[in-house]
């Protein structure tokens, strides 16, 4: 997913690159006359255009992975252009929404839920922070849904601490359920996780305790 409402802010605030004055000449006239001329570049030539110029007088200065996401920034810059609208503050709105499909490149490093992972594949994968939970922790902040044999929903409940469900056969039978649904869960996120390497894997945890 590509996030680049902050590189448009990041270029908008580099306009000085990539003109010839020096800090003591951005008064405030300037800046107001400055935003005026982009205005009226990006209502003449849209936003692809002139996102185009100021990456290429900032080339010099990126690294390749920067290149990368101007790259990407062009393009949504590009399929923004198509709506017609030429609005600074819309399109503002439109690059967070968007979401770019097979975006890797090469020596590309890509941070990621396992949700977002689910389907992708990378050469190398590195999965942290394993440790904590039990697979069969249930979510404090989730309702159980008790479900009879046919899978219908008999009754729901924010679930009591462990020893009063103990005390109770049906709130123990309750607890079981959930423990169990949460289990498969995060077995199936868990396979999501230790699947995506096409190559190699690292898992990074602590020691175990041996206890």
């Amino acid at each position: 997913m590509l996030r680049c409402a902050r590189m448009w802010n990041a270029l908008r605030q580099t306009l000085t690159l990539t003109l010839t004055l020096t800090p003591l000449t951005l008064t405030h006239a300037w800046r107001e006359n400055a935003m005026r001329e982009l205005q009226r570049n990006i209502h003449q030539v849209g936003f692809e255009e002139v996102a185009r110029e100021w990456i290429a007088q900032l080339k010099a200065q990126l690294n390749d992975f920067s290149l990368w996401r101007a790259r990407q920034f062009i393009e949504l810059a590009r399929q923004f252009d198509e709506s017609g609208s030429r609005n600074i503050d819309e399109f503002l709105r439109f690059v967070p929404a968007q979401e770019l499909a097979g975006v890797a490149g090469a020596n590309v490093v890509q941070v990621m839920t396992i949700h977002k992972a689910k389907g992708l594949t990378f050469d190398l994968t590195i999965v942290p922070d394993l440790e904590g939970n039990r697979l069969d922790a249930t979510r404090r902040d989730a309702l159980h849904t008790h479900t009879n044999d046919e899978g219908e929903a008999e009754w729901i409940l924010d679930l009591p601490q462990k020893d009063i469900c103990t005390a109770d056969p049906q709130l123990s039978v309750a607890q079981a359920q959930a423990r169990s649904e949460a289990c498969y869960e995060s077995l199936c996120k868990l396979y999501v996780a230790l699947t995506r390497s096409r190559q190699g894997l690292y898992v990074i945890t602590t020691t175990p305790s041996g206890s």
